[in-house]
Order: C-alpha cells, then sequence, then structure tokens
C-alpha cells in the first residue's frame, strides 16, 4: 500500500459521504415543503369546516320528530313531552360532541362519529332538563339506527330526529 492508494480511498470515502449527505439534505428540505403545504392545506379546510358547521347549526332544526313510546309504541302529542325529549336530544348530541372533540381523530374528522355505533360503541348521559320552572332528571341513550332512547320518570321513549 502505497501513499496514493491511501489517498484515493480517502478521497472516495469523502465523496460518498457528501452525497450521502446532500441527498439527506434535499429530503429533508422536500420534507418541510411538504410539511409547510399540508399545514396550510389542513387550515383551510379546518377554517371551511368551522364555517360550514356555523352555518349548520343555524340552519339544522328537526324537520320530524317521531316518538313512539317503547312498550306500545303509540305516537305521543304531549307538547311538553315533545319538547322535554327534544330538549335532551339536542344536550345528549351537544355532550357527545364535547367529549368526542377531545380526540384529534374526531376534530379532524367529525364525520366518524356516525360510524361509532357499527363499532358497538355508544353514548349514554344522564342529565337535567329544565323546562318552565320544572326540572327533570332524563336518561338519553343511543340506539342504532340514529335512534334514542329517552327515560322520563317511570317511561321509556324511543325518538328519531331526522334533519
Amino acid at each position: 500500500m502505497d501513499a496514493t492508494t491511501i489517498l484515493e480511498g480517502i478521497t472516495i470515502t469523502l465523496i460518498g459521504v457528501l452525497i450521502v449527505f446532500g441527498i439527506l439534505t434535499i429530503l429533508v428540505a422536500i420534507l418541510y415543503g411538504l410539511k409547510y403545504i399540508y399545514i396550510r392545506e389542513t387550515s383551510k379546510k379546518e377554517a371551511k369546516i368551522e364555517e360550514k358547521e356555523e352555518i349548520e347549526e343555524k340552519q339544522a332544526r328537526p324537520k320530524e320528530i317521531k316518538i313512539m313510546e317503547e312498550k306500545t309504541k303509540a305516537q305521543i302529542h304531549d307538547p311538553q313531552l315533545i319538547s322535554i325529549i327534544t330538549a335532551a336530544i339536542t344536550l345528549f348530541n351537544e355532550y357527545k360532541a364535547k367529549k368526542l372533540s377531545k380526540y384529534d381523530m374526531f376534530r379532524d374528522m367529525p364525520e366518524l362519529s356516525r360510524i361509532l355505533g357499527l363499532a358497538g360503541i355508544s353514548f349514554r348521559a344522564e342529565l337535567v332538563v329544565s323546562l318552565g320552572g320544572k326540572d327533570q332528571q332524563v336518561t338519553v341513550e343511543e340506539i342504532p339506527g340514529d335512534g334514542y332512547r329517552v327515560h322520563i320518570g317511570n317511561k321509556n321513549y324511543i325518538a328519531q330526529i331526522s334533519v
């Protein structure tokens, strides 16, 4: 081994190291660029989603409310009872949204909360609904098929609200 072979080996090694670090630097620059683009796009999407949610909250009113007593399946026509059930379901949906908003996945894609029932995940809440100065202890539970089981006093009601 003479000095020229050693110098040639060192030169080749240095060139190889420079090429590897050059490629790694290019990859880092590409990843930072993609991160910047992705963050900008998601912030625009979040702004659009928030605007849509505000519009939906203003426009979202139940068009049809079907309430049936669980045992007899008879239609209920008591307006006070219907208002209590509707208020309880609205509070329940807000409670559910608040619980799910803790997780990034549901904040990014809120439509995923609709398929939780397929996975066997359902929510249940005990609420106090005040109507006309009277407080009512109400238990609301999700049932498959976009329905709710509302327990008021000694009676259970099944409600389906379609928007």
